[in-house]
């Protein structure tokens, strides 16, 4: 229990951190920043329409301005976010796995078992069992 603490503790001043970054950067920086974090917290959800809505801007116009600052297109970067907590959800639960995919918003078992091989090179029973 006092591991999951001290995560957590880390976890809220890395955020703070970045916060504090954020805000006295470049103004590209805080906006990338922004919509990243907008993705982060809206994973299940966020579709590229509700993110160029939310920030004001045409889809094909934050497409294109998420590529150019980091590389990845929007869809990578919500597939990487859902994938990041399948793995916190695998490390620090006893889900079965189906209930894991159905939590992050993967109806598709299949799937969800392709994505997450892609990403990490390995199954989901595979990384539980080296990461717990």
């Amino acid at each position: 229990m006092i591991d999951a603490y001290m995560i957590l503790l880390f976890c809220e001043i890395m955020r703070q951190y970045k916060d504090q970054q954020i805000y006295s950067g470049p103004k590209d920086m805080r906006q990338i920043m922004e919509i990243l974090a907008y993705i982060e917290k809206n994973c299940l959800s966020v579709t590229l329409k509700s993110a160029a809505d939310y920030f004001g801007f045409h889809p094909n116009y934050l497409s294109a301005y998420i590529k150019k600052n980091t590389g990845q297109p929007f869809k990578e970067l919500v597939i990487a976010q859902r994938m990041y907590q399948a793995c916190f959800y695998l490390t620090n639960t006893n889900m079965p796995v189906y209930e894991v995919a159905d939590r992050i918003g993967y109806d598709n078992l299949g799937f969800f078992y392709k994505k997450f091989e892609k990403t990490y090179k390995m199954t989901p029973q595979m990384y539980r069992e080296l990461n717990s």
